[in-house]
């Protein structure tokens, strides 16, 4: 299913280049207003720009994944201890400005479509194109009021006409979510055509509508603890519709391609390949917890070194840091994810399982929730092709469901399952508090505000000093809508992150 969903997305990105000029990056030259203005383009090249963003060689490689303490840096470990924002106050600028670039890029997409529907029907069916690009849109929001909180939302899509956009609480943000997410799946017809340059699905709407629902869970379960309410009404109807459309087992996972040459290669690739880059190893916290259990995905997830996998302390000060790396003898990232051609990740099959026992936890579905835990686990083994049955029931065995401590048992493999999706990883060790593998940075937190939690891990990120410098009046209504007195800290917790 990996490789074949991902060559199908991959021909179509090909199409989609062909048609125009072979150049993605002239589509952005080219005006959101202009009269001929393609759905198809816009939507391909905005679908890439989230992946290129989103699985960046800083915004994942230095940010994302290792905040979630899935690797760690090998020599230079400011990051690992919370210094992100002095020392890349430039690729916090560029994220934040490449999420919004994206989200107004979809939001054309939905104009087109409002405007000439019967010109962008030769594209695909109009309402699909507007349900794509809401479900994207909702996709990118959510990535970014999980890293910050509250964000721009009601006025985010203004353009040129409202460049200062007041922002919303994070709760006004969820909530704008799910009535994005609604809208888009109220607008699906599985039955019409999706857009052309379908570069997540291949075309295929019912995978569309499943990864709508998906997202919902996501969202939904993510502001469980804060609006229980909201949470199950979202987490029911989610589930029923995916019932609906035969079920969670026929959703494939959300990922986008990337292509095995240049220049639209995977950026952890081209780190390693291209620039000659060696600054990432996988840390004790992964490795260790994995080898304790003797996890059948370490050969996906990381190298071996004479057969063992052996993880690397997080988050040690520089010194440390270089003279045990000068020693060798620690695995790095597998090839499964440092390959030109693999995907980014967007929200696959094993996380709705998950989601699924915490719903049946907390009495909101029917089900059992040790049995969709056990799903959950299977899923992310199948997703990473491990096919050896017995090793995959002894390690069920290693790890039993525990109703009387969900939080811990569905956090573990949750955070383990959403491996190279470290924004997620990192939310849900926030949410759910689990114990013992998320910890301080062996060389302390460089950041007094940090270093004070319990454990001294990051719970946010600062905003952007662009925002400071452009849109400085609306940022200090932003940060007075945080929850708490902590200000614009990485050690203020955002509205869901009440445990």
């Amino acid at each position: 299913m990996y490789t074949l969903k991902r060559t199908v997305a991959l021909g179509l990105l090909c199409v989609a280049v062909l048609f125009a000029g072979c150049d993605l990056t002239e589509i952005n030259d080219t005006p959101n207003t202009s009269s001929d203005a393609r759905p198809d383009y816009i939507f391909t090249n905005a679908t890439k720009d989230v992946a290129e963003t989103y699985w960046g060689e800083f915004t994942l490689g230095r940010f994302g994944n290792i905040y979630a303490q899935y690797w760690t840096q090998n020599q230079y470990t400011a990051e690992d201890r919370y210094l992100f924002p002095q020392e890349r106050s430039g690729v916090l600028n560029g994220m934040w400005g490449d999420y919004y670039l994206a989200i107004q890029d979809f939001q054309e997409v939905v104009d087109l479509n409002e405007s000439s529907p019967e010109d962008t029907n030769l594209f695909g069916e109009p309402a699909n194109q507007i349900a794509m690009s809401k479900i994207m849109q909702a996709w990118t929001y959510h990535v970014m009021t999980d890293i910050w909180g509250p964000i721009p939302f009601d006025e985010a899509i203004g353009g040129d006409e409202n460049p200062i956009p007041a922002y919303d609480s994070q709760e006004e943000v969820y909530n704008g979510i799910l009535a994005l997410i609604d809208d888009a799946l109220g607008r699906i017809n599985t039955d019409a055509d999706a857009l052309r340059g379908d570069v997540v699905f291949g075309g295929d709407m019912t995978q569309w509508a499943l990864f709508g629902n998906a997202l919902k869970l996501r969202v939904a379960t993510r502001m469980s603890d804060v609006d229980s309410g909201t949470a199950e009404t979202a987490i029911s109807e989610a589930y029923s519709a995916m019932e609906a459309l035969g079920g969670p087992e026929e959703y494939e996972g959300a990922y986008i391609a990337f292509d095995s040459s240049p220049p639209y290669q995977n950026p952890v690739h081209e780190n390693y390949e291209i620039n000659g880059r060696d600054d990432w190893a996988v840390t004790e916290n992964l490795l260790g917890y994995m080898n304790d259990n003797d996890d059948p995905r370490r050969s996906a997830y990381a190298e071996s070194v004479d057969g063992e996998f052996v993880g690397y302390p997080y988050g040690l000060e520089e010194g440390p840091a270089q003279a045990l790396y000068s020693q060798g003898g620690f695995s790095r990232p597998g090839d499964d994810v440092t390959a030109a051609d693999s995907p980014a990740y967007l929200l696959l099959q094993d996380e709705v399982y998950f989601a699924l026992a915490e719903a049946a936890e907390r009495g909101f579905v029917s089900g059992n929730a040790a049995t969709f835990y056990e799903d959950g686990i299977r899923s992310s083994m199948a997703f990473w092709e491990v096919s050896d049955e017995a090793a995959i029931d002894a390690y069920i065995d290693e790890v039993p469901y525990d109703g009387g401590n969900w939080r811990q048992s569905i956090g573990e493999q949750k955070w383990i399952a959403l491996y190279m999706q470290g924004i997620q990883g990192w939310a849900e060790w926030r949410r759910l508090d689990f114990e013992g593998i998320v910890r301080a940075p062996e060389g302390g937190a460089a950041v007094d505000a940090v270093a004070d939690l319990d454990p001294a891990v990051a719970v946010r990120m600062t905003y952007p000093t662009d925002e400071a410098n452009l849109n400085g009046a609306n940022l200090e209504e932003g940060i007075g809508l945080l929850t708490g007195s902590g200000g614009d800290s990485q050690a203020t917790k955002l509205w869901w992150d009440v445990n």
